[in-house]
């Protein structure tokens, strides 16, 4: 899967007004991104993609390690790129859109992101408010699956929220296989240190102090 890494550490410094030093070398050689605050700033070591009071959220971060379905051009409407997932389908209505997930999808500790693992997500989005900090309509019956697919059902057309719905960062919740219960996002509240970090993304955040994070390019 392509990772466009220059266009998220540009923007996870611009928005942050931080500094990011980039060593980009193959994974054998352990590419590094460093991530400094500016002065009088302080890190916490909260890396929870639903808390938005999170340093991974406040500083533009999260999508250094978790990933959308599909990515979108902000400068030129109605165009994407498969990513996490290959497509997104409407119903003639605009009530149900079906998700193909990407089969070279993966989590860092390998395991692959599943339809599954998204309709879990959405779910838990839709029954959970503290975890929807992407501001979604809740869902008018739970997510379904059949074999790569997911599809969300809604009780009005989502056509306007085609951008929306598609860039949902995908992040581990309860019911997900594979993955550690320390991994599992429960709430918007919860902190989720870097050391408990699973992803989906180019990076995770493997060392942490007040003042600098390190990000260390993903094995998978």
């Amino acid at each position: 899967m392509k990772r466009y890494l220059s266009t998220a550490i540009a923007t996870a410094t611009l928005l942050a007004g931080a500094v990011a030093f980039p060593a980009m070398g193959g994974a054998s050689q352990g590419a590094v991104l460093t991530e400094e605050t500016n002065v009088g700033q302080i890190f916490t070591n909260n890396f929870n993609p639903a808390d938005s009071q999170s340093t991974g959220t406040q500083m533009s971060l999260n999508a250094l390690s978790f990933e959308p379905l599909l990515m979108w051009n902000a400068l030129k409407p109605h165009q994407w790129t498969p990513w996490l997932a290959t497509s997104e389908v409407f119903n003639a209505t605009g009530q149900s859109v079906t998700f193909t997930m990407n089969p070279k999808a993966v989590w860092s500790n390998g395991k692959p992101v599943t339809a599954s693992d998204v309709a879990n997500e959405f779910n838990a989005l839709s029954n959970n408010a503290s975890l929807d900090v992407f501001g979604l309509p809740p869902l008018a019956q739970p997510a379904t699956t059949s074999g790569n697919k997911v599809t969300l059902t809604y009780a009005t057309p989502q056509f306007s929220n085609e951008e929306a719905l598609s860039s949902v960062l995908i992040f581990p919740v309860a019911g997900d296989s594979g993955i550690p219960q320390s991994a599992i996002v429960v709430n918007g509240t919860t902190s989720l240190s870097n050391s408990r970090v699973i992803g989906n993304g180019p990076y995770l955040p493997t060392s942490y102090s007040g003042q600098l994070i390190k990000y260390t390019l993903s094995p998978h």
